[in-house]
């Protein structure tokens, strides 16, 4: 393959990956306070910073709901500045986002180890809904007539079409399937979500490849129920990634990336 496509990093092309939780009610103000300060207590070298994020709110009319509870971000950097890890809770929602990719063992790890002190917190709240997103980056360094879909891509795959491959960067293709999950006591329907991007840059061009995987609950389940039950989906949601991706990419990219191991 020419040396002017290249994964992000290296031996893997994923720029970022997200495990979230969505409850199916917000996260009051003890709780909150709670979830910020258990994440200080137990990784009080892997987060040494955080912010709180701010609400606007405005009220109109004669009924003053409350308003929202403002949430938090713990983020680590890299040498390089960037985000390697980054947890935030907010309204709903508890995200743990990993910028710093290496394998899908170390990082699942990682992310599994804080969602466990996490949901260990809140053992009564419910969970409605788990995403897990993932985003590979390839990229090029050449003139735009000089972008090769082929370099990258699979022309035989089942995701594409026939019109990108003849187009000429910037272009973007977004797709959706909606599957059906069951597994033991758990079942849903699952979100099947591929977005391919490319974005024009002074030194080329990035390929974005998103896939965002979404499960929503036919019940909501509680914390201390799915403790021991989410890690299961989420490996489900990586290997559905892996698939997609393999038929995606072109074979050399494939090689590149190691995505057979």
């Amino acid at each position: 393959m020419d040396k002017a496509y290249q994964p992000v990093a290296g031996s893997n092309a994923i720029d970022a990956a997200l495990f979230i939780l969505v409850l199916d009610s917000p996260l009051t103000k003890p709780e909150m306070v709670m979830l910020k300060e258990t994440i200080q207590e137990a990784f009080p070298q892997d987060f040494p910073s955080c912010q709180d994020i701010n609400v606007t709110f405005i009220s109109i009319g004669a009924q003053k709901p409350s308003p929202p509870i403002p949430g938090f971000i713990y983020r680590d950097y890299s040498r390089s500045g960037k985000i390697a890890w980054e947890v935030k809770a907010e309204n709903n929602a508890i995200t743990i986002r990993c910028g710093d990719y290496s394998r899908w063992k170390e990082v699942a790890n990682k992310a599994r180890s804080i969602i466990d002190v996490l949901l260990g917190k809140i053992p009564k709240k419910t969970v409605i809904k788990i995403i897990h997103t993932c985003v590979d980056r390839i990229i090029f360094r050449g003139a735009v007539d000089e972008y090769n879909f082929k370099h990258i891509f699979n022309e035989k795959s089942q995701y594409l079409n026939s019109a990108s491959s003849k187009r000429q960067p910037p272009w973007h293709l977004h797709q959706g399937f909606f599957q059906h999950y069951e597994n033991t006591d758990l079942s849903g329907k699952w979100l099947d979500v591929l977005n391919i991007t490319t974005a024009l840059r002074p030194e080329g061009i990035d390929t974005f490849i998103e896939q965002v995987n979404e499960l929503t609950f036919k019940t909501s389940i509680a914390c201390s129920i799915l403790k021991n039950k989410y890690m299961e989906i989420f490996i489900a949601m990586h290997n559905n990634n892996k698939s997609v991706i393999g038929d995606v990419l072109s074979k050399k990219l494939c090689k590149m990336i190691k995505l057979g191991e």
